[in-house]
């Protein structure tokens, strides 16, 4: 069984993806009237899915292969496109985000435990390691323009956090705490970050940013 995941590029409009016993993947939507069928976008994928929409009817989805390459499908408005590999090793299900049209970053953890970058802007930028000693998948959220914030749990089960401020990455911090699942983050205004994660007690913990 894989976890669900749901996008949204405009008022009234969702896109559901998850893996089926195939393997494959599979789409369902909702249009603000009705929902639509249940159909098979292919693929033979190893990881849960991660999906982000830069402007009105564009999807980008993003999941590990068979030989754990990062593979991308995207949907245009009118048509899907194949699937392609990307390159790399990774051994943690990718993240992807976006902060402005047409631009796109992707995360994983590699066999080096490192989380490593891939990037579109009109072309592919190479992979680039971003270094950390990462355990679980990488959480990423975008509040403005030009800036990333990236939340990943340690080997030290502490929660560790990475910035890009439109010029520059800023160094791994420690944000604390015993973490037992990978960290959840969402913004809903400019400069303000939401941090969500289980913790030894099974318990929900939050943590917030708010400048």
């Amino acid at each position: 069984m894989s976890p669900i995941t749901a996008v949204s590029w405009g008022a009234n409009r969702l896109d559901l993806f998850c893996i089926g016993n195939d393997s494959a993947m599979w789409h369902k939507w909702w249009d603000g009237k009705s929902w639509g069928g249940w159909e098979s976008l292919g693929g033979v994928i190893v990881s849960a899915i991660s999906a982000v929409a830069w402007g009105p009817n564009r999807l980008d989805c993003f999941a590990l292969g068979q030989d754990h390459a990062l593979w991308h499908k995207w949907w245009d408005g009118h048509t899907w496109g194949g699937w392609e590999s990307l390159g790399g090793i990774l051994t943690s299900a990718p993240t992807c985000v976006s902060w402005a049209s047409g631009r796109l970053d992707i995360f994983g953890l590699g066999t080096d435990h490192a989380i490593w970058h891939w990037w579109w802007e009109g072309t592919w930028g190479g992979w680039e390691s971003l270094g950390g000693i990462g355990e679980s998948i990488v959480g990423a959220c975008c509040w403005g323009k030009n800036r990333i914030d990236l939340f990943v749990v340690g080997t030290d089960s502490a929660c560790w956090h990475k910035w890009w401020d439109g010029k520059n990455w800023g160094g791994w911090e420690s944000r604390g705490g015993i973490l037992e699942s990978p960290c959840g983050c969402v913004s809903w205004a400019s400069c303000r970050l939401d941090l969500f994660c289980i913790g030894t007690d099974n318990a929900c913990w939050h943590m917030w940013y708010d400048c």
